[in-house]
């Protein structure tokens, strides 16, 4: 049975219901009330902090979506590639549109498509059978770089930054043929390069010379087939060697000119043919070819193939290094190189430097040493001689590219015609405004050097004094007047780890390899300023590294012995 519900008979309806209205309305203005100050303070940092976590993880999954895009072009593109080199012999020479490389034979199938926002530099070496390929992807979002060539696998900078956060990592990266820079992952920047003048590069795993342009360093796949690119730092020099690379022959002989024959006892006259070789560099190589005849089967038989330097370019106390390309073959007989001083007349002013040597079917970089030229000497004499020419001997040799420079190191060719050469240094700039002037470590990835005495890989020279990594201790020099030098040899050729570490008031460690080296550290204190750029390979003209250096790593700390196993491992087979 369902209850009545009555209304109060002592009031009208309408004023009941008016009373009721009246009687909740004041009960919300008893009970509501604003957010104070410290809610909403809490509320505006819980927003913010969801905020946060919420822009880091877009960052990084966009960040990894644009290296996964980055790497599928890559290797997409590297596989293309080889399939248009297998079908046609070489690789496209031009791009038709942004997305399609193309050759003297169109074909679309090969097209290099690329993902959303990522933009492609194609650089197929010159000509039209080109054998080489440099491809730089860049994503135009995050600015990631990939890199891609023929004969190194596809690597992108910012999957291979050292471990333990280190405040710059400065890798070879090429950004040509054969040609680039150091890019930092880090801050995503190159280095700055400073060399006015054209160079070379000579790759051991083509066998070939490549051009580098001014301002750009040569760069090649690390030359211990590890992973990773090299670049090849040298210093200022001058190629004495005239008519180089044979690219002149004024009377038609088919002997280059500047060139000369000498001989002793040999009765028949050799052949001269010039042409093109497969060094690159558009080189020519000269050919000698001579069979004995009756009369060369007794006695001292010998012929020489020279060139005389210019006049007044060598003096006494000068060390030369020799450097040529040569193949062919003097079975039975000897072959060997050899430089003599002379005076501006010709006359010889001391014994000349010999080297013998076994040539190849292929051409192959030979090089020499010189002792040190006599008083008087004003020039030098550079060649080649053949010695026990026999009856029906058969002697066939090719030469090329040739250098005679200063000093006791050989460093990629110089080109020369009639008259000397010059080429400038490799100036690598770096900015150190991230760097700590009070603790600090640097790793470097290193060749053994070609000339080892006071070589730096790194200088950075502070307000106080300097601080230099050397390249070939290594020791960390510091202060000015104070110089951690350990005994303990490293390696004399391939690749090594070197590095350096300091910490204000704390003492000081180098490191080869991973291992402390002897004698042990020194107490020093780190300098008290900074200037605003580093240089990688050097301080100047005349003491850069001459030698590969694939990467430096800066960190703002002294790494523990622990830490410093660490990083050696992570970096040293490359990136």
């Amino acid at each position: 049975m369902k209850k009545a519900i009555s209304l109060s008979p002592s009031l009208p309806l309408s004023n009941r219901v008016k009373n009721s209205f009246s009687s909740n309305n004041n009960s919300n203005s008893r009970t509501t009330r604003g957010f104070t100050i410290v809610e909403l303070l809490v509320v505006i940092v819980v927003i913010a902090i969801l905020a946060a976590i919420t822009i880091v993880s877009f960052t990084g999954i966009s960040q990894k979506a644009s290296l996964a895009s980055i790497q599928s072009d890559l290797s997409n593109a590297s596989n293309l590639l080889k399939m248009y080199f297998t079908e046609y012999g070489s690789y496209p020479i031009i791009a038709t549109d942004s997305n399609c490389p193309s050759s003297p034979i169109v074909d679309n199938k090969y097209c290099l498509k690329l993902s959303p926002n990522n933009t492609k530099t194609y650089s197929p070496s010159t000509g039209t059978n080109s054998q080489t390929y440099n491809l730089n992807i860049t994503n135009t979002i995050t600015n990631t770089l990939g890199v891609a060539t023929n004969d190194s696998k596809p690597i992108i900078p910012a999957n291979t930054i050292a471990p333990l956060n280190p405040v710059a990592d400065w890798l070879a990266i090429p950004t040509g043929e054969h040609y680039g820079n150091f890019y930092d992952p880090v801050t995503k920047q190159y280095a700055t390069v400073t060399r006015t003048t054209p160079k070379t590069i000579y790759d051991p795993n083509t066998q070939k010379i490549y051009d580098v342009p001014a301002n750009q360093l040569g760069i090649r796949p690390r030359s211990d087939n590890k992973s990773g690119y090299e670049a090849m730092i040298e210093e200022g020099r001058t190629n004495y060697a005239l008519n180089s690379y044979f690219d002149l022959d004024s009377d038609s002989d088919g002997l280059s000119n500047g060139w000369v024959l000498f001989s002793s006892n040999v009765t028949g006259v050799p052949s001269y043919t010039r042409s093109p070789t497969t060094i690159g560099y558009g080189n020519y190589q000269q050919r000698v070819q001579y069979t004995g005849v009756s009369g060369d089967s007794t006695g001292d038989k010998w012929f020489a193939f020279a060139e005389p330097t210019a006049n007044d370019t060598i003096a006494a106390g000068d060390v030369m290094t020799m450097s040529f390309y040569a193949k062919g073959s003097v079975a039975g007989m000897s072959i060997s190189i050899y430089y003599r001083p002379e005076t501006n007349a010709g006359t010889g002013t001391g014994s000349a430097s010999t080297q013998t040597i076994v040539l190849t079917d292929t051409l192959k970089r030979y090089t020499m040493q010189t002792t040190a030229a006599p008083a008087s000497t004003q020039r030098g004499q550079l060649g080649f001689y053949v010695t026990g020419i026999g009856t029906s001997d058969i002697i066939d040799i090719s030469l090329s590219a040739v250098q005679l420079e200063k000093g006791s190191f050989v460093t990629s060719y110089i080109p020369t015609t009639t008259a000397t050469v010059t080429r400038n240094s490799d100036i690598i700039k770096v900015p150190t405004a991230n760097w700590s002037v009070n603790n600090g470590t640097w790793v470097a990835i290193t060749e053994q050097p070609a000339y080892i005495n006071n070589r730096f890989v790194l200088d950075w020279e502070g307000t106080n004094g300097q601080m230099r990594l050397y390249g070939y201790y290594p020791a960390l020099y510091m202060n000015a007047n104070s110089f951690y030098n350990p005994a303990q040899y490293i390696p004399s050729s391939g690749y090594m780890t070197q590095i350096g570490k300091y910490s204000s008031g704390s003492a000081v460690y180098a490191y080869i390899n991973g291992v402390e080296s002897s004698p042990g550290p020194i107490f020093n204190t780190a300098p008290t300023g900074m200037y605003s750029t580093a240089q990688i390979g050097g301080y100047g003209a005349t003491s850069q590294y001459s030698g590969p250096i694939q990467r430096l790593a800066v960190y703002n700390l002294a790494l523990s012995s622990s830490d410093v196993s660490t990083v050696t491992n992570s970096i040293k087979d490359g990136p």
